[in-house]
């Protein structure tokens, strides 16, 4: 014979004798009444969780023309190391991100006054430090001065800086590297792109510009045969980083940036940036380590930088001025 359960007496409530003689012992609205208390803690738990897990705010990145860490395919497809470097994080973290390709100068004031905003490939230095979070380091940096053969040829293979005539790129870092190697502004014509600085290289207007080896060596391929030379290293203070707008939502920042080292982590980063470089796995590794254990940041200088400029003037000037 089976065990008999428990026997619960019926409720002798007139509430539950109106509804039904066989309303369970367990449905009874005193029993109910007894279990509000936990069910709005529930309530209050679930709604407290729906408010805390709100979607982070999408994230706005600029970049420019700077083959091979970021450039725009004929289609109009943004590639690169650091385009791929920031997808991947993007995914890695449960980021949305909107990536648009600019001039430099634009997309860098843009990333210091719109909070949720980054702009990339940017060096890290002691003038920014305050202007940005840093998310990173990405890349190591080191940065060369390349000079157009005959120019050289025509200052007696000289290896002083200050005799040359440079092209930069307007707001971007090289430009206050050859400062303070002693190169006058004069001697200085900015423009809006490497390409177009590459143009004015080759068109005779400037003698010289700055890229990084990696860098020079992707523009070489489309300079039409334009022979320079590696004259001298110019910096290798610090590296490359995103450099997202401070006021942005913290979340954000800390989702970016775990992502970026757990990609960094697994090898994702060394495998994207040898697809474009061709470097072994090893010597990425080793570079970026280096890169990592020695960058210190610096006293926090607030000059602002990356202001917008007026259009360059095509005619070839007498005297070169920076922009």
């Amino acid at each position: 014979m089976p065990r008999a359960g428990p026997i619960v007496p019926a409720c002798d409530c007139a509430r539950c004798h109106q509804l039904s003689s066989n309303v369970p012992p367990a449905l009874c609205h005193r029993s109910l009444r007894l279990l509000w208390p936990a069910a709005l803690l529930l309530a209050a738990l679930l709604l407290a969780k729906g408010l805390h897990a709100q979607p982070l705010p999408e994230l706005h990145a600029y970049t420019e023309e700077w083959p091979p860490y970021n450039y725009s395919e004929r289609n109009g497809e943004l590639k690169g190391i650091a385009t791929e470097a920031l997808r991947a994080a993007c995914h890695e973290a449960g980021l949305h991100c909107k990536i648009e390709s600019v001039p430099w100068a634009r997309a860098y004031a843009w990333a210091q006054s719109k909070p949720n905003t980054l702009v990339y490939t940017t060096a890290r230095k002691p003038e920014r430090e305050q202007q940005f979070i840093w998310i990173g380091p990405l890349l190591p940096r080191s940065t060369w001065v390349f000079v157009r053969a005959d120019a050289l040829k025509q200052h007696g293979d000289s290896r002083d800086l200050k005799v040359y005539r440079y092209g930069v790129v307007r707001g971007e870092a090289a430009a206050q590297d050859l400062a303070a190697a002693g190169v006058p502004a004069t001697a200085i014509l900015s423009d809006s792109s490497n390409a177009a600085v590459l143009k004015l290289l080759q068109g005779g207007w400037v003698d010289a510009m700055v890229d990084t080896e990696i860098g020079m060596a992707w523009s070489q391929r489309n300079a039409g045969g334009l022979e320079l030379t590696r004259l001298a290293k110019l910096s290798d203070e610090g590296a490359y980083y995103f450099a997202l707008n401070p006021k942005s939502d913290p979340a954000l920042a800390d989702k970016l940036s775990a992502a970026l080292e757990q990609l960094r982590k697994a090898g994702s980063i060394d495998e994207i940036a040898r697809r474009y470089t061709r470097q072994p796995a090893s010597r990425l590794s080793q570079l970026l380590l280096i890169t990592k254990r020695l960058y210190l940041p610096h006293k926090l200088d607030q000059e602002c930088a990356g202001k917008a400029f007026g259009p360059l003037r095509r005619r070839k000037p007498t005297s070169m001025s920076a922009g």
